[in-house]
């Protein structure tokens, strides 16, 4: 399961043999990765996949780096904040509470996986059955990583 790297030197051989557009994907994490994607294999775009995974301003950052050779900074934390909250309301409402919940689980892991004590802190709210009890905590971690990075983010 996604093991291994991308091989574009068949994108490359396809694009070479067919006059539609071909699209490179695969290990794009960086907007450098994409660049170089593209390039090699000649496609006429990049699709991002797992490297938008807690990230959705990624795609954005990328087009910019390609369109313009300037890649923004990521969102300040009170603004990844406000996108990971929105999102989760979205899949409470749209999965409901039993599902949403655990669907919300990795979404949060993808959103938190790179900040201290994110191991600990998704331990906890991946034990949590109750939408509204995910987003406040969710809500407090971004909270005290907003304030003070390093402090508690839920009893212990």
């Amino acid at each position: 399961m996604y093991r291994g790297k991308a091989e574009y030197w068949s994108i490359r051989q396809v694009k070479k043999a067919v006059s539609i557009p071909v699209i490179v994907n695969g290990d794009l994490d960086s907007a450098e990765a994409a660049k170089c994607a593209l390039k090699y294999t000649k496609a006429d775009g990049v699709m991002i996949g797992r490297g938008a995974n807690g990230a959705p301003w990624f795609p954005g950052q990328v087009a910019s780096y390609l369109n313009h050779g300037v890649q923004p900074k990521s969102p300040e934390l009170s603004i990844q904040r406000e996108i990971i909250l929105e999102h989760l309301q979205e899949i409470y409402s749209f999965y409901g509470s039993f599902q949403g919940v655990r669907i919300a689980r990795k979404h949060i892991k993808w959103y938190t996986q790179n900040f201290p004590d994110s191991n600990f802190f998704r331990s906890k709210v991946n034990k949590m059955e109750q939408p509204d009890a995910q987003w406040r905590a969710v809500d407090a971690f971004y909270l005290n990583l907003n304030n003070s990075i390093g402090q508690q983010y839920l009893d212990r």
